[in-house]
């Protein structure tokens, strides 16, 4: 039987995860690491799992207590020798996410992660000791958590890495149809299953080939609706009820703090003027276009910290521009309202820059780009699956496809343009083989309720242990190993 280490962190994944865990207990020998700190305490729903079998990780985590444990400088030179993540790369997450979270929310309600390097260290050492401690003892074939943000996912990652074993996450998949998920592996979230089925196309089922065509037919069509996880954010932004008076008050209400009200009033303040300064109509010239990712999240402050800073990107494509290209933006219907005046008011005073309102159908923006400008986002994807070129400056899941241009500089998608060689006419069934290989990676989540955003937990929970049970049989049958992809932590 093999032994599954699933790594919960707190009441927010705790139901999920225990779902999962019940389900997978029937043929995996789990152990669960969980968090009984006082701020987010989750030993009430293991109570009725085998007590042998969960580990308290509290006591590694800076608010699991006052009590500090002394670690030697020594020891921090010698893990990060040992697992290849050093101390600040597995603090980067929250240290980016900090900044951005202060810049477009506000100071007054961050909860501070991460802020002293005391703190850092003690998690930093602790996580280690005990994940090597968990290793050691239980053996596990395979690590789950909710995605690599935090010191303990990356060294878990890392220590994973040099066993052999795989540690996957799980991510809300862009889906045409239905509710679904992938588990990724590593900081670049590989789709091993999409991975391996493109390069092996006589694996790919018949009728994921005709889901392909009808999705890329639809795609092109324009006649798709966007994520199942956009939905909710885009009927907010379609309806402008923030902007609404009686879901002003009730919001108003619903914020019992002042600064939370304070926060409130200056996203009200930026929903106006993006309001005002937004267009509706997809510009008639030539254009680029960037899908603007949400902030702050791990998928860039993790995925792609380099480029982090969107505005900058944007500025950079600007000043390369050739005379008559418009760079086109669109904000993310996720941080619609965050980012307001500040933001955007330097960058639409240079001259070739375009900013569409969220509203304005994404696939459209797409079909009418010279290309699609993405740092990891889905636009990239989508973009490949409709025939348009794709520069990328991050490593998001997509990028093995031969037809996209790997950027290393926001300007170099310019001389990419002027490639004669960047024809994507040519690769219909390589787009087909894309298309279909995603689709069959992707895995059901369960249907979302009336009002929710995401699946109850005790119905997604089984779903995703049937997800991971689908992909480990995949990943055997096919030999593959964690050596054979890049986890992107430097190892």
């Amino acid at each position: 039987m093999k032994t599954l280490l699933i790594m919960s962190r707190g009441s927010r994944t705790a139901p999920l995860f225990k779902a999962m865990a019940d389900e997978l207990a029937r043929d995996f020998n789990v152990v669960a690491a969980i968090n009984t700190a006082a701020g987010e305490p989750e030993n009430h729903w293991w109570r009725d799992f085998p007590p042998q079998k969960v580990i308290d990780f509290s006591p590694c985590l800076p608010q699991g207590g006052e009590s500090r444990e002394s670690w030697p400088e020594s020891l921090v030179s010698q893990i990060e020798g040992e697992t290849g993540v050093t101390l600040y790369k597995a603090t980067s997450n929250y240290q980016l996410y900090r900044r951005l979270y202060k810049s477009f929310i506000g100071p007054r309600s961050w909860v501070p992660v991460y802020e002293r390097e005391k703190e850092i260290v003690r998690e930093y050492a602790g996580s280690y000791r005990l994940l090597t401690e968990i290793f050691r003892k239980f053996n596990p074939d395979v690590v789950f958590y909710e995605t690599v943000d935090c010191i303990s996912a990356f060294l878990a990652l890392a220590l994973g890495y040099r066993r052999g074993v795989f540690s996957f996450s799980y991510a809300p998949a862009p889906a045409y149809d239905g509710v679904k998920v992938v588990l990724p592996y590593g900081t670049f979230r590989h789709n091993i299953i999409m991975e391996e089925l493109f390069k092996h196309p006589d694996l790919i089922l018949p009728e994921s080939r005709q889901a392909a065509g009808e999705v890329i037919n639809r795609l092109t069509q324009k006649t798709v609706a966007p994520p199942w996880y956009v939905q909710p954010y885009n009927r907010i932004v379609r309806k402008s009820l923030y902007l609404h008076p009686g879901r002003l008050i009730q919001n108003l209400r619903r914020r019992a703090t002042r600064p939370r009200v304070l926060e409130y009033l200056r996203k009200l303040h930026n929903l106006a003027w993006l309001e005002k300064h937004s267009q509706r109509a997809v510009p008639a010239g030539p254009f680029i276009a960037f899908f603007l990712q949400h902030q702050p999240e791990a998928s860039t402050c993790s995925v792609s910290p380099r480029w982090i800073d969107q505005d900058r990107i944007i500025e950079q494509l600007a000043i390369n521009a050739p005379f008559g290209l418009k760079v086109l933006i669109k904000e993310n219907p996720r941080t619609f309202g965050y980012r307001g005046k500040e933001y955007f008011a330097p960058l639409l005073e240079l001259p070739n820059v375009y900013m569409c309102h969220p509203a304005v159908n994404t696939f459209e923006v797409a079909q009418k780009a010279a290309a699609i400008f993405a740092i990891t986002g889905s636009p990239g994807l989508e973009g490949i699956i409709m025939g348009k070129r794709v520069g990328i400056l991050g490593r998001p899941f997509y990028a093995f496809y031969p037809g996209v241009r790997i950027l290393s500089y926001p300007e170099e998608i310019f001389p990419a343009l002027r490639d004669d060689s960047w024809q994507l006419q040519n690769m219909t069934q390589e787009r087909e083989d894309f298309t279909a290989a995603y689709l069959q990676s992707l895995n059901d989540y369960g249907p979302v309720p009336p009002g929710q955003v995401w699946p109850l937990p005790e119905v997604a929970g089984p779903q995703l242990a049937q997800a991971l049970r689908q992909t480990l049989s995949f990943i055997e049958s096919r030999n593959l190993r964690p050596a054979d992809f890049d986890p992107g932590i430097g190892v």
